[in-house]
């Protein structure tokens, strides 16, 4: 058993002898005195708290390893449209099966944005006017 159960099964047998010796010294109702009216009913409770187990604390360590890093990458450069990518796909020209213009949106190609422009090798239209 563990020594919890072992305190348990003690604390219930030390209320059952608490309970037996006050119920063997229990008078009848009628042997009490009476109460005085001037008295006022009191009541005094003690706690005793005794601890069961310890707590130890696990030293941390002092050193802990530090790692610097050697290598820092540099940005990845971003494409964009160029004079290979006329439909503004991000995939160069014949690459795909778009259109080589900027043309409607068909089988996940770009949609037109209203640029008007038809001639192939032009790149996309100008959004900025």
């Amino acid at each position: 058993m563990k020594k919890k159960h072992i305190v348990i099964i003690l604390i219930i047998i030390l209320l059952l002898v608490v309970f037996l010796c006050v119920l063997c010294n229990q008078k009848d109702p009628e042997d009490l005195p009476a109460p005085s009216q001037n008295e006022e009913p009191t009541a005094t409770a003690t706690f005793t708290f005794t601890p069961t187990s310890t707590a130890t604390k696990t030293p941390t360590p002092t050193n802990t390893p530090t790692l610097t890093p050697t290598y820092t990458p540099s940005s990845t450069p971003t494409l964009t449209w160029g004079e290979h990518d006329d439909d503004g796909d991000g995939v160069l020209n014949y690459a795909d099966s778009c259109p080589q213009k900027y043309a409607e949106t068909s089988n996940g190609c770009p949609q037109n944005n209203g640029g008007g422009n038809d001639n192939l090798g032009e790149g996309p239209p100008d959004i900025g006017s």
